[in-house]
């Protein structure tokens, strides 16, 4: 559970995914990347600096082997409510529509109802449980059948429903889950969909499992490539200031819309020992230094790599006090 914890943190930090007061819907669908973000946000709940509640959602296609007691048994065990609907996804599909193709309407018909649910008990985001697997077939799916270079992001807004959709899981590979499930001993609900693992997406997953074989590094090369260059993937950057080697406070810049911050924990914020100014080089100084971080990495970023613009003295001095 610690290294699940660990790089679902990661992504959820990174991407400011969560926020005080949330009300957080999960898309159960009770398979094993569902049930491990399931688990995870409840376990993270219980420690993280900032509160939030937590229900799950089910969607109920019409299959005969959907197991509603199964799903009941997983939110029971680590106290989280459920709410299952009851649909006709299954006959509007593949009896009325006779889709030859029908994930994309499938899905389509899900999200609206997932929706509808979550307006309903009063949430305010929906988190689903795409793995980092999910990101790349994606990116190769809209590469090689679309033309576009694209995939879904980390966070995003959908401007109708005021609704925020995150992707804690995104750092985390479906053989985490698959280890998760296991080790943890999780209830899966078996395939239920005739259309699993006939799909183009297991071509793309085919294809990549070929490709490491003669480039180990095929899966991390192109994440990287769509964290720095896909529009909703790059990365926040953490600001820094310190005295000496006593960390004061954590600043959170996003490019575009403002900065962000949360105390360093174990730190308390000494606001009688801070002042800035304005003038003077932004990097260091007699007596502070602000440094950058990204992705662990402490580095002063070049022209044209990030938007470097300077948070003034009056907006950092907003953080501590």
């Amino acid at each position: 559970m610690q290294q699940i914890l660990s790089k679902m943190r990661q992504a959820i930090e990174e991407y400011q995914m969560i926020e005080e007061g949330d009300k957080i819907a999960v898309c159960l669908s009770g398979g094993k990347d569902s049930i491990t973000l399931l688990n995870a946000l409840k376990a993270l709940q219980r420690f993280y600096p900032k509160h939030f509640d937590l229900i799950a959602i089910s969607v109920n296609p019409g299959f005969e082997n959907f197991d509603s007691e199964l799903l009941q048994k997983n939110c029971d065990e680590i106290e989280v409510p459920l709410f299952i609907e009851n649909s006709s996804i299954k006959e509007i599909v593949f009896d009325v529509r006779k889709e030859k193709n029908p994930c994309s309407l499938c899905a389509n018909l899900r999200r609206g109802i997932i929706n509808s649910v979550a307006i309903r008990e009063g949430c305010n985001k929906i988190a689903l449980g795409h793995n980092m697997d999910d990101v790349l077939e994606t990116f190769l799916l809209n590469l090689l059948y679309t033309g576009s270079l694209s995939t879904f992001a980390p966070k995003s807004f959908m401007d109708r429903t005021k609704i925020t959709l995150i992707r804690p899981l995104i750092f985390l590979s479906e053989k985490d889950t698959r280890h998760f499930v296991k080790k943890y001993n999780k209830s899966v609900m078996p395939k239920v969909c005739p259309m699993d693992e006939h799909t183009k997406r297991e071509t793309m997953k085919e294809q990549i499992f070929l490709w490491q074989k003669d480039i180990p590094m095929v899966r991390a090369n192109l994440f990287g490539a769509i964290s720095r260059n896909l529009d909703g993937w790059k990365k926040c950057v953490r600001v820094f200031l310190q005295t000496g080697h006593h960390r004061i406070c954590e600043a959170r810049y996003q490019f575009g819309s403002g900065l962000f911050a949360t105390h360093t924990p174990g730190f308390e914020p000494r606001r009688h020992k801070i002042t800035l100014s304005s003038k003077g080089p932004w990097t260091k100084n007699s007596k502070y230094e602000y440094c950058y971080q990204f992705s662990n990495s402490d580095f002063m970023p070049s022209e044209g790599d990030l938007d470097t613009r300077r948070p003034t003295a009056e907006e950092l001095q907003a953080f501590i006090s």
